[in-house]
């Protein structure tokens, strides 16, 4: 069972860091190049409706949507790292406790 909760926990770490990266490229493709992401989404995403994205706020939406993918990934990979911790104490808990009733007795 530690095995698959280990795997789980270092899936989560990359899943997270993943949407750490793409949160940021994100963030920077919009902020550099929104001409271009202004007219991929009115072309392609409004293409047949009457919608258009305005030029302005494409800057306000990459930011959102890197904001809000890093904080995703964030969260993510600090719980792929509590996984981790967790699967180490249950691993080591008796080695860990025969090291601190070992010290007990000689009075450190």
């Amino acid at each position: 069972m530690y095995v698959f909760v280990r795997f789980t926990g270092i899936a989560l770490l990359i899943f997270g860091l993943l949407f750490m990266l793409i949160g940021f490229v994100g963030a920077v493709v919009g902020f550099s190049m929104y001409g271009e992401v202004v007219g991929a989404v009115n072309n392609f995403l409004f293409g047949n409706s009457g919608y258009v994205l305005p030029q302005e706020a494409v800057r306000l939406y990459a930011s959102a949507y890197g904001l809000v993918m890093f904080v995703l990934g964030m969260m993510t990979s600090a719980f792929g790292q509590l996984m981790l911790v967790f699967v180490d104490l249950a691993v080591n808990t008796r080695e860990t406790n025969v090291l601190l009733r070992s010290l007990r007795r000689r009075d450190l």
